[in-house]
């Protein structure tokens, strides 16, 4: 039997969607907070998996198409690299066809990273600039981004003040992001480690550093929560989305000496 030409199955895939829906295209970019890493890496549970779930529940006019990129160890003085290999990869898939007409591969870009690079001793500044120039380009690409502080986990009161100074830093700095094209989720209050009683980090924290299962799908609905009230509405009223009808969107931390966790 002849196989179908490149161009057919791009277009019976945008066919797939229903006339007239509008599709949400949202990454979700980091390490391996990102990925869902537990149980040592030897299983993964993205927050993305409860996302995607909440989102297709919501009873409007959308469509959501939910892509991960986390990866185990990566730095946020990496990031933009990244986020420039993940575009170029979804521009050059069989789905991008309906990105390239739009100008524009993801509507959406959520970012988290810092805690590698801090582990490392590299400066708070130069974890920033990695973050800032990602949503800079992201920004400049068409997207709306959505940036999270960093958590506390439990070694950066175990070994000194200087990483827990460090992180405080950082998440100053990227609350600073917020504006009409930057949303900023203070992921630091709203996923707490030392407040919780020892059933709670039971059940939400996995090695004190990376979360559960069921902590990646809180992670999820707090991602969720914000992108609900405060961004697709806005999204859809400016007609920032792709529309169908037009062609249709291994790290783990370790007690070290020199700083209070290392990648492994």
């Amino acid at each position: 039997m002849e196989s179908k030409s490149a161009t057919e199955e791009e277009k019976n895939m945008e066919g797939q969607s229903q006339i007239g829906k509008k599709t949400v295209t949202i990454l979700c970019l980091g390490d391996s907070l990102t990925r869902g890493y537990f149980m040592r890496g030897y299983k993964h549970h993205p927050y993305s998996y409860r996302l995607e779930e909440l989102l297709k529940k919501r009873e409007d006019e959308l469509e959501y198409d939910i892509h991960n990129q986390g990866i185990d160890g990566y730095k946020a003085v990496d990031m933009k690299d990244l986020y420039t290999a993940t575009v170029k990869a979804q521009l050059e898939s069989k789905k991008g066809r309906k990105h390239r007409r739009e100008g524009r591969a993801f509507d959406i870009v959520v970012i988290l990273g810092g805690i590698n690079d801090l582990c490392l001793n590299t400066t708070p500044e130069k974890v920033f600039q990695g973050l800032k120039e990602t949503h800079a380009a992201a920004i400049q690409d068409g997207a709306i981004t959505v940036a999270l502080t960093v958590a506390e986990h439990f070694q950066q009161k175990t070994h000194g003040a200087s990483l827990e100074k460090d992180i405080a830093k950082l998440n100053e700095m990227i609350k600073s992001l917020g504006s009409s094209k930057t949303h900023v989720i203070d992921f630091a209050a709203e996923f707490p480690y030392f407040s919780l009683s020892e059933e709670e980090k039971r059940d939400l924290w996995d090695d004190g550093l990376h979360y559960t299962p069921q902590g990646y799908d809180r992670m999820g609905e707090i991602v969720y929560a914000e992108l609900a009230s405060a961004v697709l509405g806005t999204m859809l009223k400016g007609g920032k989305l792709h529309n169908n009808n037009k062609g249709s969107g291994t790290e783990n931390c370790i007690c070290d000496t020199t700083r209070g966790c290392k990648l492994a």
